[in-house]
């Protein structure tokens, strides 16, 4: 079986953040964060996912489809599907959502630690990997529902089954750390660009990571990567 795991393309809120760096609360207008959709940028890059996985030999092109129910994944995932031959459902599922951030929610890492200034150095003593806000999740909650999804969603799939998960940045890191294998705490510290794509082969017992891709320049040349840093969020 062929898995791709997708982080969304950039999100509005993303761009937002990018270009407000001294900002500590997130506008209304980008909430709640669950209806934010993507930036002109990640729709440019949806449509560079749609060439990708329409290109593929029909072997490896997705015959089933997953999503957190974000608009950002579902537009993500919506466009990845979209230029297939052949139509596939795209499912929505709240275990593959973003991570409940709990108070911190609505606010910038700055606002965070300027609004809890306690509760962001507990999680930096903790570990942002370990670390439970109050009301949210940490990353072993993420991992567990995510090992549920897998339970119920992919295991009893044929084993011809291709499938396309768009997901979000902390799902995509304890995919690594449960099918790969990788250093949670390594992938802590690690940003995931958007619109990037996991792909593992699973054959019904184990997992491997085939390779980590990046989208290529668009069709015009226009560079389509996008992240943001993680050198003050360790």
């Amino acid at each position: 079986m062929r898995i791709y795991v997708l982080r969304h393309c950039e999100s509005a809120a993303m761009r937002w953040r990018m270009s407000n760096p001294a900002a500590e609360v997130v506008p209304a207008e980008l909430l709640p964060d669950s209806a934010v959709p993507l930036s002109q940028l990640g729709d440019e890059q949806g449509e560079a996912l749609a060439l990708f996985f329409a290109s593929l030999p029909e072997s490896e092109r997705p015959t089933h489809g997953f999503s957190s129910p974000f608009k950002r994944t579902t537009q993500t995932g919506a466009w990845a599907l979209s230029k297939l031959p052949t139509k596939v459902e795209l499912v929505l599922d709240e275990r593959l959502r973003e991570i409940d951030f709990g108070i911190f929610v609505d606010l910038t890492k700055k606002g965070r630690a300027a609004k809890f200034p306690t509760q962001w150095q507990e999680r930096r003593t903790v570990g942002k990997v370990h670390y439970r806000p109050e009301g949210g999740e940490n990353w072993h909650d993420v991992a567990a529902r995510f090992l549920d999804f897998q339970k119920e969603r992919i295991n009893d799939l044929p084993p011809s089954a291709v499938v396309l998960i768009s997901t979000h940045e902390t799902v995509v890191s304890v995919g690594q750390w449960q099918w790969a294998g990788e250093d949670l705490e390594q992938l802590g510290k690690e940003g995931v660009p958007s619109a990037s794509i996991n792909t593992y082969d699973f054959d019904g017992k184990t997992f491997k990571l085939v390779c980590r891709q990046q989208l290529p320049p668009s069709p015009s040349g226009k560079d389509l990567f996008s992240m943001e840093s993680k050198a003050k969020d360790i």
